[in-house]
């Protein structure tokens, strides 16, 4: 990450939860007056791409949406782009699925960016490790 613009933020709270690094990242990216918008993603679902980033971020710019989710079929998952109106709101949010809870809260609003079922992949256990990478083409 050396060679990218990007700055490492600490979460000290890590053991209360995923969330507690939610807030510690958003609350970063809000202390950033110039940012309008963070894209929210986990880093085990191998399959997501810079290219599915590079379209949340044109679906905001170009509907001016708060929030821009991703659809896998019938599952919303991440990546998801909040635009700066709902920092606070996801910089104040407890609990196991406050950013699905904002994304209930805001839905109205949001633009909706689908994409196939099997990009929806993520690695939690060895097994899935090793299913994932049988997917990775060779060579």
């Amino acid at each position: 990450l050396a060679e990218l613009p990007c700055r490492v933020v600490a979460n000290p709270d890590h053991a209360r939860g995923q969330w507690t690094s939610v807030r510690a990242g958003i609350r970063a990216v809000q202390a950033h007056a110039g940012t309008p918008a963070a894209v929210l993603m986990l880093a085990d679902m191998p399959f997501v791409t810079t290219d599915m980033l590079a379209t949340l971020v044109r679906h905001h710019r170009d509907s001016g949406a708060p929030l821009v989710v991703s659809q896998y079929g019938e599952i919303q998952a991440p990546p998801t782009l909040y635009a700066r109106p709902l920092f606070a709101e996801l910089a104040s949010a407890e609990g196991p699925g406050c950013g699905k809870a904002v994304v209930r809260r805001h839905r109205e609003a949001a633009e909706t960016v689908s994409w196939p079922a099997e990009r929806l992949d993520d690695v939690d256990v060895p097994d899935d490790y090793d299913r994932a990478k049988s997917r990775i083409p060779v060579g």
